[in-house]
């Protein structure tokens, strides 16, 4: 099996760098060795994503704040900087077509510790037609998981788009 020179190069200077990282700066060195492990453990991707909103009737366009309640069910702080982010999700779902809207992805304010709960505010636009919907709410680690296919529970926000007049 060859091994590409370049590849090789690139192993041996970033493992390079990691050690130099390592000796004289050992907390960041530190960091990056966390932020590793959480990307490696599905089985921490555990949240629990909470909303006072469960049904809701909203006119075609109209802009809404939706709550939303996040906690960290697992054993591990969440990062929300770095090569994988951990970012809120959320796409709307035509119940009878099945066809999804793009995804949008939001950023949390902060790392979320091991146990805590953040509250936030998501801004909704309704569709543009009227039907009934809903709107999956789930975390993501940027390039690595959506929690909901690692066995956490997604959040869904049933919703009936209606007329304006």
């Amino acid at each position: 099996m060859k091994i590409n020179r370049a590849v090789l190069l690139l192993f041996f200077i970033s493992t390079g760098l990691f050690l130099v990282t390592l000796l004289f700066y050992k907390p960041i060195a530190i960091k990056m060795v966390d932020n590793l492990t959480v990307s490696n453990s599905l089985k921490e991707y555990k949240a629990k994503i909470t909303s006072s909103f469960k049904n809701l009737n909203i006119q075609t366009g109209e802009k809404i704040e939706i709550p939303i309640s996040i906690k960290d069910i697992s054993k591990v702080n969440w990062m929300v900087n770095g090569l994988n982010p951990i970012r809120l999700n959320y796409r709307t779902i035509n119940k009878r077509y099945g066809i999804t809207t793009e995804d949008v992805y939001l950023d949390l304010a902060h790392d979320i510790r091991a146990g805590e709960t953040v509250s936030i505010k998501v801004t909704y636009q309704a569709p543009q037609e009227l039907d009934y919907y809903y709107i999956d709410f789930d975390l993501v680690q940027e390039g690595i998981t959506y929690f909901k296919d690692a066995d956490s529970k997604d959040l869904v926000v049933n919703i009936k788009v209606i007329d304006n007049k």
